[in-house]
């Protein structure tokens, strides 16, 4: 949902890829596909080292996000409307489907049930679209300070103190409930049941300022070096990005040898401090890839609300238990292409939506007109 913008085609490479992360994601989740409940030996630790590596895919949808939204203080109120019509249509075609396939039972309580966005990702991304021109001033009086001293003193301070509050204390209290087996109610600074494993606002909007300190941190020259040095950098990111990885993998092992079930898993929340660093290594490595403009990825990218909302429909029906007993290789093979084809059956529902309903809020904008748009009155 970013405002129009001249498409890098390494970003949009990255956000094709962490809907494809989302997938891989639920593709393990013992509630959807199975693959870490099912797995054993070099499979689970294959699984596991994925789980890994794609866990930073809904912070990675955010940062960028905060990247280039940070530059606009007008949000367009239609567009959350849109996604949460969304929500509705293809839960409504979902239900459909699986009653066609004998997946599901058809019945009026549950067409109606489903005429709620019942959608935490949605919703509170669509929130936080909605506050962001507020963040943005924020942003604004701080960056004004700190170019009037020369310095990043007032910014720096602000994402110190974010990242304190809001990552790395819930998350020590989080560990401190799975590790003696008891709930501390009330001592997380994020909710009284402890941080949600980052699905909150309060993540959201953290992820977004740590995109819009990137924005700064890149125009203001911060990160900028000779052609002979930048791909030492990328060299440097890379490591740091293994490095990064390796630890996180071994926090998830860590919590399996002390029996912390997955859905209770620390190294696994997005407010983890390492799940959020392991989402600004990887934007700025693909950040830093310097593509060409390619139309096919950035046609392709526009489906990765649509990856986001449609896979959980099939990835219960296509044979993960089987598969997770597979050859290493094969199991491998089977993830990445339940992946890759469900992105792509996304991208065709996107073009379907589009067409349907895209003269409706063309001529729904239109009518509306500069109403429907939401920016902080300058003054």
């Amino acid at each position: 949902m970013a405002e129009r913008r001249e498409r890098n085609s390494g970003i949009e490479l990255l956000r094709i890829l962490a809907a494809m992360g989302v997938i891989i994601l639920h593709y393990n989740n013992a509630e959807i596909g199975g693959g870490l409940k099912y797995s054993s030996g070099w499979n689970l630790l294959m699984l596991q080292l994925l789980q890994n590596t794609a866990i930073c895919a809904v912070n990675v949808f955010v940062l960028i996000s905060g990247y280039f939204l940070s530059r606009s203080g007008k949000r367009d109120c239609t567009k959350p409307l849109e996604l949460i019509l969304q929500v509705i249509l293809y839960g409504e075609l979902s239900l459909l489907l699986q009653a066609g396939m004998g997946w599901e039972k058809l019945s009026l309580r549950h067409i109606a049930g489903l005429l709620l966005p019942c959608n935490w990702f949605i919703l509170i991304y669509s929130g936080l679209y909605l506050i962001s021109p507020y963040l943005n001033v924020l942003l604004s009086g701080l960056r004004e300070k700190d170019r009037a001293e020369g310095s990043w003193r007032q910014r720096r301070k602000l994402l110190i103190l974010l990242l304190l509050l809001f990552s790395f204390y819930p998350s020590a209290v989080d560990l401190l409930q799975n590790l003696a087996r008891k709930d501390y109610n009330g001592l997380s600074t994020i909710s009284f049941y402890g941080s949600q494993h980052g699905y909150t606002i309060v993540n959201f909007a953290l992820l977004y300022l740590i995109g819009a300190f990137l924005r700064d941190y890149e125009e203001e020259g911060k990160d900028r070096r000779g052609a002979g040095k930048e791909e030492a950098s990328q060299g440097r990111l890379l490591l740091l990005f293994l490095g990064n990885l390796l630890l996180l993998l071994l926090w998830a092992c860590f919590e399996r040898w002390r029996g912390i079930p997955v859905r209770e898993s620390t190294a696994w929340s997005y407010c983890n401090p390492l799940v959020i660093s392991e989402a600004v290594l990887v934007f700025r490595l693909f950040k830093g890839l310097k593509l060409p403009t390619v139309s096919a990825i950035n046609c392709l990218a526009q489906a990765a609300f649509s990856a986001y909302l449609l896979h959980p429909v099939f990835l219960p029906h296509l044979r993960i238990r089987e598969a997770a007993a597979l050859p290493l290789p094969l199991l491998l093979f089977h993830v990445l292409s339940c992946a890759a084809a469900l992105y792509l059956l996304a991208f065709l529902m996107q073009l379907i939506f589009s067409f349907c309903t895209g003269p409706l809020f063309r001529a729904f904008r239109k009518k509306l007109g500069d109403r429907r748009f939401l920016e902080p009155e300058s003054g």
